[in-house]
């Protein structure tokens, strides 16, 4: 191989390992809590911060400079706060992920950040590798809400002014059993390892659960099931499973 060839091959492995990293972009007020953050997504690995901003005003304009895939942001700031922050950073970076940070005890914005567009939404008293978890799943498009959390919130007026039908009539044994893992909080992926169907078919399957009960995204759904626990399947759904096409593969 030439060396022209040899320099050509590492540029190329370069720019896909820097297109296979989450970019992040930290917001906060505190200087030590943004420090903080930037150093735990040092040490790991396929993570890398690129930028950071003390509040929501600033944060939309990085995200409009640096253009992250997740944003890390505290609910309470001065200046412009993060759920205010949400629909500034959507507007100049729709490609972003939102998580807001919040902390124990303000469980009544979850909702409001939700409607604002936000993809997660957890305490700041978090473990580290729950953390990366959090933003590895929000980068894949997924939705993350504390279990905990939820169960506080069924008595939201969101909840309960949206909540559809309980008449589960429509929904297959297979789309039931598919809202059963949302309940217990399981991702795309382990709902499908689970179930022995394909991480796709999971999706499709996900979407006609929110047409069929009119619910907007998967924590809503989750939401629902854990609040009605009345979803066993009414038929087995191994036959369905070879309907599918589908290989028992994740």
């Amino acid at each position: 191989m030439s060396d022209k060839m040899r320099e050509s091959a590492i540029k190329k492995s370069h720019l896909a390992l820097i297109r296979s990293e989450i970019r992040l972009l930290i917001v906060d007020d505190e200087a030590l809590t943004r420090k903080g953050l930037i150093s735990l997504f040092h040490l790991q690995k396929g993570m890398k911060v690129v930028g950071e901003a003390q509040h929501g005003i600033e944060a939309a304009e990085r995200a409009k400079e640096l253009k992250p895939d997740v944003v890390l942001m505290d609910s309470q700031m001065p200046v412009c706060d993060g759920l205010k922050g949400i629909g500034l950073i959507r507007e100049a970076h729709p490609a972003a992920n939102i998580i807001i940070l919040a902390l124990s005890d303000e469980e009544s914005n979850i909702f409001a950040a939700m409607r604002a567009g936000a993809k997660g939404f957890i305490y700041k008293n978090i473990d580290p590798e729950k953390l990366y978890k959090c933003v590895s799943l929000v980068h894949r498009g997924e939705l993350v809400l504390p279990r905990q959390m939820a169960s506080k919130l069924f008595t939201s007026p969101y909840i309960t002014s949206s909540a559809p039908s309980t008449n589960h009539g429509p929904l297959t044994p297979r789309e039931r059993e598919i809202l059963s893992c949302l309940g217990e909080g399981a991702s795309n992926k382990e709902i499908g390892a689970t179930l022995g169907i394909s991480e796709h078919t999971v999706k499709i399957h996900l979407r006609h659960i929110l047409k069929k009960l009119h619910l907007n995204n998967r924590v809503q759904a989750a939401i629902f099931a854990l609040k009605e626990r009345t979803l066993p399947p009414e038929a087995p759904a191994q036959a369905e499973s070879k309907r599918e096409g589908t290989s028992p593969t994740v």
